[in-house]
């Protein structure tokens, strides 16, 4: 009987271990199983190089308009895909101004860049995206030195605050109650001058005729540069006069709300009123020639002479033309 008991003891022990063994081994290959379905597969990168730029002499500077290719492995991508580029995490970079909408070209990917600081700079990781498959590759370094025209290396343009203000409730009243005064003491000095006056027949005039936008917009933009001579001082109103005009003409002609919109979304608003990305990225580049002079200081952009400040005008005028002319062949073949 005990050699019975010693061996059961022996048995079950030997399958103790070997049940202990195997449920080690199966949470072992479970945890390597869910560790490989866990981690992402790393995008391929595609190397980056020079095509063209606009800059003086061999150096870099702000605003420059630098054009990059990069070479995107074979089979990732096809003539006539539309792909985006955008960097890491949907963040703007502070040092470089991204053209989001890139041109395949023989199988590589081209777009164009602009430093906005100083110094040693390295372009960001850009995804390229294509449409419906998500990101497809990576960028590769980039790496360039920028002079000017800021005064200190590795100065970023400074941004103008934002001036914010807030009023208790006992100003706000205050003012309300100003206001109601003015209006009734307004209202007196009308009521008084109408007494005085006798009353004339006015003879109907005809009405004007209405301008359209474009017409609009181009007596706005001749107004706005009569007022402005070129100087370094007049930059900057100007540039925000040619933003303003032209969001005012796009409001009007695509029937969207533009006039308060950042240039990004703007530019959204139009490409789903159906303008073709040609068109876009010729607005593009000019609100960023105009955004460059409206958001930095004059240290950014005092580089700007009298070519560069017609340059503007003539821009902003063949913009308006182009879509008067959208307009008028539309009338024309309805």
């Amino acid at each position: 009987m005990r050699n019975d008991c010693s061996s059961f003891s022996s048995v079950a022990s030997r399958n103790a271990k070997y049940l202990l063994s195997v449920a080690l081994l199966f949470l072992t290959s479970g945890h390597e199983v869910v560790a490989a379905t866990e981690t992402p597969r790393p995008l391929p990168e595609a190397p980056v190089a020079e095509v063209n730029r606009n800059a003086n002499g061999n150096q870099y500077q702000i605003g420059d308009r630098i054009t990059l290719e990069a070479r995107v492995p074979a089979g990732l991508l096809e003539t006539g895909d539309s792909i985006q580029m955008s960097e890491d995490g949907g963040k703007e970079n502070p040092q470089w101004l991204v053209d989001p909408y890139p041109e395949i070209v023989q199988g590589s990917v081209r777009f164009v860049v602009a430093p906005v600081q100083t110094g040693d700079l390295d372009l960001p990781k850009l995804q390229i995206i294509r449409e419906g498959r998500g990101p497809v590759a990576v960028t590769g370094l980039y790496r360039i030195n920028v002079t000017g025209p800021s005064a200190e290396p590795g100065k970023t343009p400074e941004l103008f605050p934002v001036i914010e203000v807030s009023l208790s409730w006992a100003h706000r009243i205050l003012l309300l109650v100003l206001v109601l005064m003015m209006g009734v003491l307004a209202y007196l000095i009308y009521r008084a001058l109408r007494k005085r006056k006798p009353a004339q027949t006015i003879a109907p005039t005809p009405a004007a005729p209405r301008e359209t936008p474009d017409q609009l917009a181009t007596r706005r933009l001749e107004a706005l540069f009569k007022e402005h001579p070129y100087s370094l001082m007049a930059l900057k109103p100007v540039c925000f006069g040619c933003s303003e005009i032209l969001k005012d003409f796009f409001s009007a002609r695509f029937q969207v709300d533009a006039s308060e919109s950042t240039t990004r979304e703007m530019l959204s608003l139009l490409r789903e009123s159906g303008v073709d990305r040609d068109s876009l990225r010729e607005i593009e580049t000019l609100f960023a020639n105009l955004d460059l002079v409206k958001f930095t200081r004059e240290e950014n952009f005092k580089h700007m002479n009298e070519v560069d400040y017609s340059s503007l005008r003539e821009g902003t005028l063949l913009i308006i033309s182009r879509w008067r002319t959208v307009i008028a062949r539309g009338a024309t073949e309805s």
